[in-house]
């Protein structure tokens, strides 16, 4: 059975470990980022599962112009010092040097927050998933700018680890309506390792300031020319910065 990180968007973890960085704020060109909730984990479902729980909140600034701000990210997943992509041949097809946009393998959209089966019409436009996350938006009103922070919750997590195994994820906010559709809004990395029996969380940390980096971009150039597990042609995200 194929497992995937987002088939868990709303469970909750059960045991919080020792690290935690709540609280980690880094900006970019488009606005700030800020990981609300951030820790490891060792359970989930009363089941052994490492990884973390990532609450992430993306606020627009000056000069982000945009009536909709969503939040796209990829991953590269290590399981016991191999590339691991999900039990999915889509997944793995989907990849470039092990990383691939986050989405379940059905899903037309590289959206995180996205609903896979309800994936229909243009980029934005799918119903998120509850307790996934939220789009944003700052744009102006006449006088009055308009300001919502887009957001993820996410819970990345793998089974059955036994030796150096590891989620890492880039993470951007795109501008899907408006005056600055198609613009990435700068991107962070974030993410877990586990080794020697501890979970360990990397700083939440810029990876591009004003757009997203080059292996972000081949992975969406990768997603876009792959179609579905069920045959559908992906939706697709603008492939420069």
């Amino acid at each position: 059975m194929e497992e995937t990180i987002t088939s868990v968007k709303s469970e909750l973890p059960e045991n919080i470990i020792g690290t935690v960085r709540d609280g980690d704020t880094v900006k970019t060109a488009g606005g700030t980022w800020k990981a609300k909730r951030y820790a490891a984990v060792k359970r989930l479902a009363h089941a052994p599962a490492w990884g973390a729980s990532m609450n992430l909140e993306f606020t627009p600034e000056h000069p982000a112009n945009a009536t909709k701000i969503v939040l796209v990210q990829s991953v590269t997943a290590m399981k016991n010092q191999r590339l691991f992509y999900q039990g999915s041949e889509t997944t793995e097809a989907r990849s470039v040097n092990g990383m691939s946009i986050d989405q379940v393998s059905r899903s037309r959209s590289p959206l995180y927050a996205d609903d896979p089966d309800r994936a229909t019409g243009a980029l934005g436009e799918t119903p998120v998933q509850e307790n996934a996350g939220e789009h944003g938006y700052r744009y102006q009103e006449k006088s009055t700018w308009k300001v919502k922070p887009a957001w993820l919750r996410d819970v990345p997590h793998l089974r059955d680890v036994t030796t150096f195994s590891s989620q890492v994820f880039e993470t951007t906010a795109l501008a899907v309506e408006g005056e600055d559709k198609g613009k990435y809004y700068g991107s962070v990395g974030w993410g877990w390792y586990a080794q020697d029996d501890e979970i360990h969380l990397y700083k939440l940390s810029v990876e591009s300031q004003g757009s997203v980096t080059k292996a972000f971009l081949d992975s969406a150039k990768q997603w876009n020319k792959t179609r579905t597990s069920e045959g559908e042609t992906p939706q697709k995200l603008p492939e420069s910065g």
